[in-house]
């Protein structure tokens, strides 16, 4: 058996094997099969990149384009779609895996498109401080279908449909320098991104980005400066894992890793979300659990504490 994120075995002694993800494994195509994702990327005849197989359809901009062309476009659910374009000329990109990097969109700036299972995280990459002081602020035009976007109390920007009901959203962006921790190779300088909406017309709004000056030029900035926002087409990270944060208020679900103990004076804990309807009624005689883990700051063996909380009627031996 199969689903966007389990896959479910029988065994000779007529007990099954689930493993389940905690995010989309594979997606149904238009012909209704099951589809493998795939976020590496390709480019087309026609120029346009996108991922080898994509549950949303994620396209990215087609090199030489003009000025005011799709650079990212993404799927909502059907008839709902969100376009960002692009107000500079895009060139040739170098693709890597599953990113794309479109170099000097502006004097010193690249651009840097990553697929994402639930849309894509655009990086503007600051490399140089700017020789005239003064903070870059980007405008976004965006193009949606069937969705209208809007600024959220906490920052966030959501694309909502005629019901008022939240399709998309843009979280709160992060951007950081070049300074690493030398343990988890993590940003050790970060800060919140400002971004606002500003409606055109039906259909049609521009995305504000706008960087805090202060940080940004602060002398003892080491560049380059990454300006992080992200496009993802799952309003509340349902399915999706996340981590918190102990002196910082945003959501940070639409981040890559997950986090645990002490990080400095923070206090940092994860959270991972797994469908649990399959397990509904049935006896769980073993569990398993496999995180991949690339940093931390001691080699020390450490307690790891798991608290899961399981479907109701669900017995564990």
């Amino acid at each position: 058996m199969r689903s966007e994120t389990s896959t479910t075995w029988a065994n000779p002694d007529g007990t099954m094997t689930t493993e389940e993800h905690t995010a989309p494994i594979r997606f149904k195509d238009a012909k209704g099969a099951w589809k493998s994702i795939d976020l590496t990327l390709a480019e087309g005849t026609d120029g346009t990149v996108a991922p080898r197989g994509h549950g949303l359809g994620l396209q990215l901009g087609r090199r030489n384009s003009v000025a005011g062309g799709v650079f990212a476009s993404a799927a909502a659910g059907t008839g709902r779609q969100v376009e960002w374009m692009a107000p500079w000329k895009l060139p040739q990109p170098s693709l890597d895996g599953t990113k794309a990097t479109y170099a000097e969109v502006q004097p010193g700036v690249d651009l840097r498109l990553d697929a994402r299972r639930s849309g894509f995280e655009s990086d503007f990459v600051v490399k140089q401080r700017p020789a005239d002081g003064v903070a870059p602020v980007w405008r976004i035009p965006l193009r949606t279908k069937g969705l209208t976007a809007r600024q959220n109390a906490d920052g966030a920007i959501e694309f909502v449909d005629a019901k008022n009901v939240v399709r998309s959203r843009i979280p709160v962006g992060q951007m950081w320098d070049a300074v690493t921790d030398e343990h988890t190779n993590l940003p050790v300088n970060t800060a919140a991104v400002a971004m606002s909406i500003e409606q055109v017309s039906p259909g049609k709004a521009t995305l504000v980005i706008a960087p805090d000056a202060k940080w940004l030029l602060d002398p003892a900035r080491a560049f380059p400066v990454t300006v992080d926002p992200t496009y993802a087409n799952t309003p509340l990270y349902s399915t999706f894992d996340a981590f918190v944060q102990s002196g910082w208020p945003n959501d940070l679900s639409s981040t890559v890793d997950l986090r645990a103990g002490k990080n400095g004076t923070t206090t940092e804990r994860s959270f991972l979300n797994f469908a649990g309807a399959s397990f509904q009624g049935k006896d769980i005689t073993a569990a398993n659990l496999s995180l991949y883990q690339y940093g931390a700051t001691t080699c020390t063996a450490t307690q790891l504490d798991l608290h899961a909380a399981l479907p109701a009627s669900t017995e564990t031996r």
